[in-house]
């Protein structure tokens, strides 16, 4: 393998072949790679390109592919980081699993593209998966919080992408076990926000692991704009209570969201919850007074 990356250095094409077919018989291991990503980067990027595909074996090239250095990144994870979009979808089309391959830090090829609002790439990767690896996909998605990397990095085509292929992913938790139309609506992303509720409008109603639900969260993070979306999307959020039984009304006045608690009251819809007691038999109003009364003292 040092000979090999020597070659490569100085661009000695006829014995990298050489090389190659000889280690074919000698394959190397994993251990040759690591700490040498440097190396493998050259190697993949000269070998994809200026190298006859018949000197590389399957063998040999799976074996650079899934190669890591000691932060845990492959070859793939150096191309996209590098927006080498020729070689990352090489990469992705020799060895598809590759782009599920987490590093040291938990982030995968595939999030990495997401997170760096590289289309072209997260759509290779899901047809070079589809077929082959579609139940791996999914749960590598779910387990990275991909749809949820989508919102944050606010690229509403990115986000289409993800979900008109992995649609499932609508009910994916994060970390806080938040879905992903619950974390949109705390972050205040109105286009994320009002896309769920288009094409997935069942996800209002479905909460996360605390208990509350979508509105609840735009509640508590007082965006107007938001609230407005689901009462006009789905009215009937009015009407949801989180796990201690409060409304939209209590979580206002819970979390001091004067903006938010300002624009509720002046909806005559909203007056049909008034008088909705919580699991300790308080209304909002009686939430307020309660909160007054610990201010003063």
């Amino acid at each position: 393998m040092v000979c090999l990356i020597a070659c490569i250095k100085v661009m000695c094409w006829h014995l990298i072949g050489k090389l190659l077919r000889l280690a074919y018989n000698n394959p190397p291991n994993h251990h040759n790679f690591q700490g040498s990503l440097s190396d493998i980067e050259m190697l993949m990027m000269r070998i994809a390109f200026s190298v006859s595909t018949s000197i590389i074996t399957n063998k040999v090239t799976k074996l650079m592919i899934e190669g890591k250095n000691k932060e845990g990144d492959t070859p793939l994870h150096v191309a996209i980081k590098s927006h080498q979009n020729d070689v990352a979808k090489y990469l992705i089309r020799v060895t598809p699993e590759v782009a599920c391959c987490v590093n040291c830090e938990g982030v995968s090829p595939l999030l990495l593209a997401v997170k760096l609002g590289m289309k072209e790439i997260v759509q290779y990767a899901f047809l070079m998966l589809r077929f082959t690896s579609r139940e791996a996909l999914l749960a590598h998605s779910e387990k990275v919080s991909l749809a949820h990397a989508a919102i944050k990095a606010r690229n509403l085509g990115m986000l289409e992408i993800v979900m008109e292929e992995l649609p499932s992913l609508i009910d994916s938790l994060n970390g806080k076990g938040w879905k992903p139309l619950s974390y949109a609506a705390y972050k205040g992303y109105l286009d994320q926000v009002s896309y769920f509720l288009q094409k997935f409008p069942d996800s209002a109603k479905k909460s996360d692991t605390d208990g509350s639900f979508p509105i609840h969260k735009a509640v508590g993070a007082n965006h107007v704009s938001i609230v407005k979306v689901f009462l006009s999307s789905c009215p009937s959020t009015i009407h949801d209570v989180d796990e201690k039984g409060q409304s939209i009304l209590h979580i206002a006045v819970r979390y001091a969201r004067a903006d938010v608690f300002s624009y509720l009251t002046k909806q005559k819809e909203v007056e049909k919850i008034f008088y909705l007691k919580d699991g300790q038999g308080k209304t909002f109003m009686d939430l307020a007074n309660e909160l007054k009364r610990n201010i003063a003292e």
